[in-house]
């Protein structure tokens, strides 16, 4: 219990949880901006996802997990892994904007929260496992 929680504590968690806090709340008001302007909600999501992808992908490198490595072959071997596995949350996340909307009835904010748990989640074990590994690892 005490390996989980000094983990959970730990220097790089609080600032995951930090910047991913930055990051959804960029996510989520260019989203809700764009509802209000009647954007279509799957429009909408794409739109806000690009622009926190790329937020979230220079305060990933550069202060949660410190890759100080600048050069052109750092950057392509991090950030195309990076868009890879963020796709892979923005489908899930898309798939369950649709469940959550059409099928369930829940609101476009609502469904959106709701997902936006899980895809927290897997993208910092996709950033810690298989993006941002320090050397050696």
């Amino acid at each position: 219990m005490k390996k989980i929680l000094s983990l959970l504590l730990s220097k790089e968690v609080l600032l995951y949880i930090f910047f991913g806090l930055l990051t959804t709340a960029v996510n989520f008001l260019l989203y809700h901006k764009l509802l209000e302007i009647n954007t279509e909600y799957h429009v909408a999501n794409v739109i806000a996802w690009v622009v926190s992808v790329v937020f979230a992908f220079i305060v990933n490198k550069l202060f949660v997990f410190t890759s100080k490595k600048m050069d052109a072959s750092t950057w392509k071997k991090e950030f195309f892994p990076f868009l890879a596995a963020r796709f892979l949350s923005l489908i899930f996340e898309l798939i369950f904007l649709q469940i959550g909307v059409e099928y369930i009835h829940l609101s476009k904010m609502y469904a959106k929260a709701i997902a936006a748990i899980f895809v927290i989640i897997a993208n910092y074990l996709f950033s810690k496992i298989f993006i941002f590994k320090k050397s050696g690892e």
